[in-house]
């Protein structure tokens, strides 16, 4: 059983990878993207990730079908077409998201934990 300092200690970690991970993709899209698309992508993106923090999935491994799991919850006082494109934008992130990984375990020959470029 966790105590209650090392919870809050993972949940800060926890916290800080979202961060970091959010960081640079918004880095990364920023050049490629006008602001209000960029805005849009990274809204998406920022929800997923708190979902992720709430619903104790690791970023790093989330699959499509976590993504399919939190467009689910979305509010459906939303329209379709913003449904619709949260769930776009949340799949695009994550290819990006395993090509940084990708990259990460050959540059480093899997010897460095993946969590250490975002933080």
């Amino acid at each position: 059983m966790s105590t209650p300092s090392a919870t809050l200690a993972s949940c800060t970690a926890q916290r800080e990878l979202c961060d970091g991970i959010l960081n640079a993709y918004m880095e990364t899209t920023s050049g490629r993207y006008a602001s209000g698309t960029v805005r849009s992508k990274c809204t998406a993106v920022r929800r997923f990730l708190t979902w992720c923090r709430t619903e104790h999935v690791d970023p790093l491994v989330a699959t499509p079908e976590d993504a399919d799991r939190f467009v689910g919850m979305l509010d459906r006082s939303m329209s379709k077409l913003t449904i619709r494109e949260y769930r776009c934008n949340v799949r695009v992130f994550l290819r990006w998201l395993q090509l940084q990984m990708a990259i990460h375990l050959i540059e480093t020959g899997g010897d460095e934990d993946p969590s250490a470029m975002f933080v």
